[in-house]
């Protein structure tokens, strides 16, 4: 009997001008190489989910747009430049590729964070489910037992996380802040980790912590004080905008 488990990756993009601060376009690079630990040896992957989170805009609209992913055993050859062309240098690393939120896979009705699976895949879908063997390079993982892997992303397809929620009191340095324009629960919940891209220049990414509660539209707690001081109309992020769930069998 085969053995099964799960690896969560948080995706992160980053909160600015080049990133989650402008629209992704079909078959540029929609995140570099992001690392995962899983049980050291071969691991057979057989399905990829992924929650997407939605625009930050007033109507949480949805982002159910196709993106590939990409294996490998190594971050040494960069995936290129964040909504370039995918980098053409030989990368003798990749040992995987899966196609996910092909037409009819994102779950319908769900709105600020959409979900979709290889495995809802209408029709004949066994070109879509991942089948593929990958196996990390030894003692790579961060823990003993474990090896480390890479996945990085394409886009395929107008994937905009832009955000119109923004910080509306001053100069902020500590765990409750007020939020405007944009009721920032209709696209993040407790527990994410959020970034503010800043409006006085949007090359610029702030971290901010992990939210804690939003008591109403206008109100972000933060778990503990942010270490990095925010202004009047800074634009509110989710700094891992994708949540991949990859089950594997052993």
């Amino acid at each position: 009997m085969g053995k099964y488990y799960n690896v969560t990756v948080d995706i992160e993009i980053p909160t600015k001008a080049v990133g989650q601060h402008s629209v992704f376009a079909d078959g540029k690079v929609l995140f570099d190489w992001n690392a995962f630990d899983v049980p050291k040896g071969a691991g057979r992957l057989l399905n990829v989910s992924a929650l997407i989170t939605a625009k930050g805009d007033a109507g949480a609209t949805v982002n159910e747009i196709p993106f590939d992913l990409v294996f490998a055993t190594t971050n040494n050859v960069s995936m290129g430049t964040l909504n370039g062309s995918a980098n053409t240098a030989p990368n003798p690393d990749i040992i995987g590729h899966a196609k996910v939120g092909e037409s009819g896979s994102y779950a319908p009705d769900l709105d600020g964070r959409s979900f979709t699976s290889t495995s809802m895949t209408p029709g004949d879908n066994d070109s879509t489910f991942p089948n593929v063997v990958l196996t990390g390079l030894p003692t790579t993982g961060t823990n003993v037992g474990f090896d480390k892997l890479f996945v990085g992303g394409i886009a395929k397809g107008a994937l905009d996380f832009r955000s119109a929620c923004t910080i509306n009191n001053g100069t902020l340095d500590g765990s409750v802040f007020t939020i405007a324009d944009v009721d920032p629960r209709l696209f993040l919940a407790v527990g994410d980790k959020i970034n503010v891209c800043t409006t006085a220049d949007t090359s610029v990414s702030k971290t901010l912590g992990t939210i804690k509660s939003m008591a109403d539209a206008n109100t972000i707690t933060l778990e503990t004080t942010t270490e990095n001081a925010v202004v009047n109309d800074d634009f509110i992020y989710h700094r891992h905008p994708i949540r991949l769930i990859l089950s594997f069998e052993k």
